[in-house]
């Protein structure tokens, strides 16, 4: 019984570490520093099914700005808004394969990004 129990537990473990693996296995999250002057995150061209945009900084800190394509402007029309602890992800067949770039509202903001 004390066999058939520790081979299920093994069993259970081993699911549960591939369940959990698949994103970190593929290495796609990246981490950039976005400052004031507009940042590329990638160029265009990459075809993609999902995008993942996190602004993990602390309450009350910088926001994040991203805009496909044109250059993002802090508070800009057509820009993507990242308060601190906000995410964006865009998930589809195919998206868009223009470039982004990224800009913020103070100096040194730590960013997360992911593109697939």
């Amino acid at each position: 019984m004390k066999h058939v129990l520790l081979g299920a537990l093994a069993l259970a473990l081993s699911c549960a570490a591939a369940l959990a693996a698949p994103i970190q296995a593929t290495g796609i999250f990246q981490t950039a520093t976005i400052g004031t002057s507009a940042s590329q995150l990638w160029a265009a061209g990459v075809a993609q099914n999902y995008i993942y945009l996190g602004n993990p900084s602390a309450p009350g800190t910088n926001t994040v700005f991203c805009r496909f394509t044109a250059t993002p402007t802090v508070n800009g029309a057509g820009t993507i808004s990242l308060a601190p602890g906000q995410s964006f992800t865009m998930e589809a067949s195919q998206i868009d394969t223009a470039a982004l770039s990224c800009i913020s509202s103070g100096a040194s903001t730590p960013f997360t990004y992911a593109v697939r």
